[in-house]
């Protein structure tokens, strides 16, 4: 489901945020679908059990997950999804490209063609 490059400068909870915002949004993960279980996707990744929690807190804040005692954490309906909080998610994947681009010390120039061609395809 997703993956967790150690040696990135893009925290672990924020990979797995992202990737699992990505494939809920792109529908790979269909609304309802159960996200594994916070142990289970730690021990995955071989990362500490509150990384994913984190991830997972995050994924509901944003109102990419819901998280239910029973049914565990499950994709929420992404067409619920108000404009705002879209232009919010937007705003922090901004962010985080920002700051992936300063600690790689890449040039903003080279960052917007990065951004261009990704949003050609």
């Amino acid at each position: 489901m997703v993956s967790v490059d150690v040696a990135s400068p893009i925290p672990a909870y924020e990979q797995i945020r992202s990737q699992v915002t990505a494939l809920a949004d792109s529908g790979a993960l269909p609304h309802g679908t159960r996200l594994p279980p916070i142990r289970q996707l730690a021990q995955d990744l071989e990362l500490a059990p509150g990384t994913v929690a984190r991830a997972y807190a995050l994924l509901e804040q944003n109102g990419v997950a819901i998280a239910h005692r029973r049914r565990g954490t499950v994709i929420a309906d992404r067409a619920e999804l108000a404009q705002e909080e879209r232009l919010r998610e937007v705003e922090r994947a901004a962010a985080m490209f920002a700051q992936t681009i300063r600690l790689l010390n890449v040039e903003p120039e080279a960052a917007r063609a990065a951004i261009q061609a990704a949003l050609s395809t």
